[in-house]
């Protein structure tokens, strides 16, 4: 797994988490990335959060590195970048079966989904 690389706002911290994997935004202030952060660390995997100054010349830059599309999330696997939180939430959920981040009920799984 690689580190997730999650972009800040107007902040430099580094935290770590594992090698590879990346996403983005401000979990304080962005539900958008805060579900992924909460999904890999529900893995119990290992993974390193990167974070990158949001609305800056830097993060313009510097986010084309992680994310295809320019924007966060983005998660890295390998040479996998999956982006939006609810695709990395759907790919973690079929990566790491075992930390059950759906529910199992279908009519449950469903109605999680939709609020997520």
């Amino acid at each position: 797994m690689q580190p997730y690389n999650a972009t800040g706002n107007n902040t430099q911290r580094t935290k770590s988490v594992q090698p590879g994997m990346r996403a983005g935004d401000d979990k304080n202030y962005s539900s958008w990335s805060l579900r992924p952060w909460l999904a890999l660390k529900q893995t119990g995997t290992d993974f390193k959060e990167v974070r990158l100054p949001l609305h800056t010349a830097e993060f313009e830059r510097e986010v084309v590195k992680y994310s295809p599309s320019g924007k966060v999330p983005c998660l890295i696997d390998g040479d996998i970048k999956v982006w939006e939180s609810l695709a990395i939430c759907e790919y973690l959920a079929e990566k790491f079966p075992k930390a059950k981040l759906w529910p199992e009920d279908s009519k449950a799984r469903a109605f999680a989904r939709a609020i997520s």
